[in-house]
């Protein structure tokens, strides 16, 4: 088990669907021996239902509600590895809670790739805009993609296997951590 004595006890990992924040999520926080928390299934388990019926009955606003409540109280455990759904940093206040309480880390991956894993799991998610999947990829990750950017305190390459995605995570934020150099503003 790896143990870091990082300044912040809350990573969290943004970045569009299918970028692998899931996956990457649970392993990163066993390897830390961190709890994991993914924001979509805390705003399901508040809502009483899944995603896509909440989208279906009431608009993506009303889901957007309830990630907003959903981070917050993720935002409040720690040490923990923090999943966050593809749009979560549409709100402001959603991007200004993560970076005043933890280490924003954008797990990247090109349109391409996240079209074939979107497709892969095609059914399993709600359409963000009625579009094919890699019509659909293009579309978000050009609204999105400055947002995680300028986000982000770290940009780690999702392209990777999920073991190596967790080891640049982890040996990135030990090197700006041990330099001092970590973005904090």
């Amino acid at each position: 088990m790896l143990r870091i004595d990082y300044p912040y006890k809350r990573l969290y990992l943004i970045g569009a669907r299918s970028s692998g924040k899931s996956t990457v999520g649970a392993m990163l926080a066993a390897r830390l021996n961190w709890t994991f928390v993914e924001t979509d299934v805390l705003a399901e388990e508040n809502m009483g239902c899944p995603i896509f019926k909440v989208v279906e009955e009431q608009g993506w606003a009303a889901f957007r509600d309830a990630e907003v409540l959903a981070l917050k109280q993720a935002s409040g455990l720690e040490p923990a590895v923090i999943s966050t759904g593809g749009g979560i940093v549409l709100r402001r206040e959603n991007c200004e809670l993560m970076n005043e309480t933890g280490v924003i880390i954008y797990l990247c991956a090109g349109g391409d790739e996240l079209a074939r894993r979107l497709a892969r799991d095609a059914g399993a998610r709600p359409s963000l805009t009625g579009d094919l999947p890699a019509k659909e990829i293009v579309r978000v990750l050009k609204e999105r993609e400055p947002i995680y950017r300028k986000l982000a305190h770290f940009i780690v390459d999702a392209h990777c296997s999920v073991e190596e995605v967790c080891d640049n995570i982890l040996g990135i934020a030990a090197r700006q951590w041990a330099s001092g150099n970590c973005k904090t503003d």
